[in-house]
C-alpha cells in the first residue's frame, strides 16, 4: 500500500481518499468472507482524526458508502447502519458532537449503484439506531456497520452495545466497529469506575482488527508527520517513516513489520533511531 502524500493539506484530494476508502473496504470485505463475527476499523488520517479542527463527517460517511455497497455488489450482503441516539434524560441528555446529525446524513446521501443505477436503501441498505428494539425477528441483514460507538461524560454506551452485538450475533449477523471509542470516561456516581473497568476492556479486545490505519505525530502536536501504522486484514502490522525528498515532496516507506500493534517504544525505534 503506497501511503499517500501531503496528508496535512485538508481537504484531501478525491484520489487520496478513494484510495484509502478502496484499502479499508478490502479487508472488511476480506474479513466478511473469512467470517469473522465481530470486526473493528480504526482508520484516522487526517480528515478523520476528531482531535484536530480539519475533522470532515463527510469523508466518514463516504468510507461508510464505499464499505457498505462494496459488500453488497461484491459479496451480496445487505448491510444494516447504525449510530447510536442520544444517552441520558431531560437536561442530562446528550450526543457526542462527532455523531451529530450523521443519522440524518445517512438517509439523505446517494446510494445509487454507479453501475447499474439501482438504489441500494431500503433493499440491500439500511440505516438505524443502535437500539435491540430495531432488530426485529426476521431483520435480514447480513452485516451491520456500528459507527463510531463511544462513551460520554456520565454515561457509558457498553450495555447497549453489548445487547445489541447479542442480538446480532443471535440472528447469524457480522458485526463490524468503525473508529469505536470505548474506553472509559470517568464520572460522577462510580460511572465507568474502576470497578467492572477490565471486564469492559475485555470485552472491547473480543472485537478483531479488520483495518487499522494512523499516522504518528509528536503530541500535543499534529504537525509535522513523522510516520503512520497501518494494519490490513491478513497481514503484519507495518509501520512506515515519513521521508522528504525535496522540499515539496516526500514519501512514506516501510521501516518495520509486527505482528501485534506496536507500542509507544516500537514506534520511537522504528521511526527516530532506525531499529
Amino acid at each position: 500500500f503506497e501511503v499517500p502524500t501531503r496528508l496535512n493539506a485538508t481537504p484531501h484530494p478525491r484520489s487520496a481518499r478513494y484510495l484509502f476508502y478502496d484499502d479499508v473496504s478490502a479487508s472488511v470485505g476480506a474479513g466478511v468472507a473469512a467470517g469473522v463475527a465481530r470486526g473493528r476499523v480504526f482508520a484516522c488520517w487526517t480528515e478523520l482524526n476528531t482531535e484536530t479542527d480539519v475533522y470532515r463527517v463527510g469523508s466518514l460517511l463516504e468510507l461508510v458508502r464505499v464499505v457498505a455497497t462494496d459488500l453488497c455488489l461484491k459479496q451480496g450482503k445487505r448491510v444494516r447502519i447504525v449510530v447510536q441516539g442520544s444517552m441520558g434524560s431531560g437536561v442530562f441528555q446528550g450526543l457526542p458532537l462527532q455523531l451529530s446529525g450523521v443519522r440524518r446524513l445517512l438517509d439523505m446521501m446517494d446510494w445509487v449503484d454507479a453501475a447499474g443505477g439501482e438504489n441500494l436503501l431500503g433493499e440491500w441498505v439500511k440505516t438505524g439506531a443502535l437500539d435491540v428494539d430495531e432488530l426485529a425477528e426476521g431483520d435480514d441483514a447480513d452485516v451491520v456497520i456500528i459507527i463510531a460507538p463511544q462513551n460520554i461524560v456520565g454515561h457509558s454506551i457498553m450495555p447497549k452495545l453489548e445487547a445489541f452485538v447479542e442480538r446480532c450475533e443471535a440472528g447469524n449477523k457480522q458485526v463490524v466497529l468503525l473508529n469505536d471509542k470505548l474506553d472509559d470516561i470517568p464520572s460522577s456516581e462510580g460511572v465507568m469506575g474502576v470497578r467492572g473497568r477490565q471486564e469492559r476492556r475485555d470485552y472491547a479486545a473480543t472485537f478483531k482488527d479488520l483495518y487499522h490505519f494512523r499516522l504518528v505525530y509528536k503530541k500535543p502536536y499534529f504537525y509535522p508527520i513523522y510516520g503512520a501504522v497501518r494494519k490490513a486484514f491478513g497481514h503484519p502490522w507495518q509501520i512506515y517513516k515519513r521521508r522528504k525528498i525535496t522540499q515539496k515532496t516526500e514519501e512514506y516507506v516501510v521501516c518495520k513489520t509486527l505482528e501485534k500493534q506496536p507500542n509507544r517504544d516500537q514506534l520511537t525505534d522504528a521511526i527516530w533511531r532506525g531499529k
